[in-house]
């Protein structure tokens, strides 16, 4: 019988991941997929991941990732329980380790990078402009408000209501099946000390809140494009999520898309390709904007997100997402038990 390995942090109330490392190669599953199925159900985290040894030396591990919610994932929607793969390096060293999410039921292939010396993850979004909704309708305050309790009759609380003598509506967004509030507080961002852990549900459809506030952009030097600093508290489900991809990649995909929310800092432009001709034919400009986004700081668990996202910009101004890489520290906590041989 193999011997297997849970590994779930305690302490982080987000979006929960459960690994088990099971001792054997994957061509020789020690766990049947219907075992492994049932025991993901049973172990009630968001996504759980079975590792496997590698067949031979030099070649790659597999994971199983099963995915109990599948609105958790930010590249596609994939089914309840179903399963894609991970091929990656069995080695570890201080060079750039290269992963691959096989992702069956899509056909997509999503690269992630991880570089143990500075211990830096990246992963490139696929096609994110099919999962990324702007259009969704906008929330009255007295509906975000509703979500307070007692922070509702703080008075930095009631200025975010009002705006130029009327109440302030605030957009929604999906992406991937999951749908924001966005509520930016930016005149008044200690106010994202107060805020509490509360969800806020409209018409079944909108189940988180993104209190945001953004900081004053860094300018590149030497070349290096400027950076877009945002703070955010990411409220889904009456859980707060320290560290939320997904709300991170929306929000600055949003801020990238929106000119009338348009950061301060100076967008660095680049030409589509080197030559001039070629450039006024296609008639698009390629555009850049680097986003770090700190999250966690109020909970105790401060980390930083980066996003870099490349956009296309048409002759009528029109922008679309060409690609999203993000980045962030690989650093993690969590601790181990036996639970079966």
């Amino acid at each position: 019988m193999p011997i297997f390995q849970v590994f779930s942090p305690s302490r982080f109330e987000g979006s929960r991941a459960t690994v088990v490392a099971l001792r054997g190669p994957r061509d020789q599953p020690p766990l049947l997929a219907a075992r492994r199925s049932r025991l993901a159900a049973e172990l009630n985290t968001n996504t759980v991941a079975f590792i496997y040894d590698a067949p031979a030396i030099n070649q790659p591990r597999i994971l199983d990732v099963f995915i109990l919610a599948a609105t958790h994932f930010i590249f596609t929607n994939v089914e309840r329980r179903t399963a894609f793969n991970i091929v990656g390096p069995s080695e570890h060293s201080n060079q750039q380790q290269t992963t691959v999410f096989r992702i069956p039921e899509s056909g997509l292939n999503v690269p992630v990078f991880f570089n143990p010396y500075r211990q830096v993850a990246a992963c490139a979004v696929p096609d994110i402009a099919n999962l990324l909704k702007l259009d969704g309708p906008k929330i009255p305050w007295t509906k975000i408000l509703e979500t307070q309790g007692q922070s509702k009759n703080l008075p930095e609380i009631e200025k975010l209501g009002q705006g130029e003598g009327k109440a302030r509506e605030y957009p929604v967004v999906s992406l991937g099946g999951r749908s924001w509030v966005l509520v930016d507080v930016s005149d008044h961002a200690d106010v994202l000390k107060s805020v509490e852990r509360q969800g806020i549900e409209v018409d079944g459809e909108v189940q988180g809140l993104i209190w945001f506030a953004q900081q004053k952009s860094q300018v590149g030097k030497r070349g290096e494009p400027t950076i877009d600093g945002l703070v955010i508290r990411v409220v889904y489900n009456g859980w707060e999520e320290e560290a939320s991809a997904n709300a991170a990649v929306m929000l600055a995909a949003w801020l990238s898309l929106e000119p009338k929310e348009d950061l301060a800092g100076k967008v660095e432009k680049l030409s589509v390709s080197d030559s001039k001709d070629e450039n006024e034919k296609s008639g698009e400009l390629s555009e850049r904007r680097v986003f770090g986004v700190q999250t966690g700081a109020e909970t105790g668990r401060p980390g930083t997100i980066a996003l870099e996202i490349d956009l296309k910009v048409d002759k009528q101004n029109k922008k679309k997402i060409e690609s999203i890489v993000v980045s962030g520290r690989a650093n993690f906590t969590s601790r181990g038990q036996l639970i079966g041989t």
